[in-house]
């Protein structure tokens, strides 16, 4: 197996795609830092120019609409049972969470108070 040192962190670790993202035109095919420290310096750059990253972001996505709504249709259909599953096992571990919320987002729209009481309604 062919190892690699990542340029930033100096850490040994096999040269796979698990370790570093694929380059063409560099040793064994992969980037010279490893995905841990790129992520770490592209969440720094983020923050760092968050105009900048906010701006780009709205401009591709207004450029992109049609094709990004396609793959998020499409993902979703593939991993549908998966996103059922993990939604009814959360509404099962908080449900008592969901129902507060439920009640007070009703009462809201009905231009009630939000107290905690569990049917404030009053009927003529």
């Amino acid at each position: 197996m062919n190892y690699k040192v990542c340029s930033k962190c100096k850490r040994r670790l096999e040269a796979t795609e698990e370790n570093f993202t694929k380059h063409p035109t560099c040793k064994f095919g992969f980037h010279s830092s490893c995905k841990i420290c790129v992520a770490k310096y592209y969440k720094q750059y983020c923050q760092d120019h968050r105009e900048k990253v906010s701006k780009y972001n709205k401009k591709y996505y207004q450029n992109n609409k049609e094709e990004l709504s396609r793959k998020k249709a499409e993902q979703y259909q593939n991993k549908k049972e998966a996103f059922s599953k993990y939604n009814k096992k959360y509404y099962q571990e908080h449900k008592e969470e969901i129902s507060i919320k439920n009640k007070q987002r009703y009462r809201e729209r009905e231009g009630e108070s939000t107290n905690d009481s569990k049917f404030s309604r009053t009927y003529l």
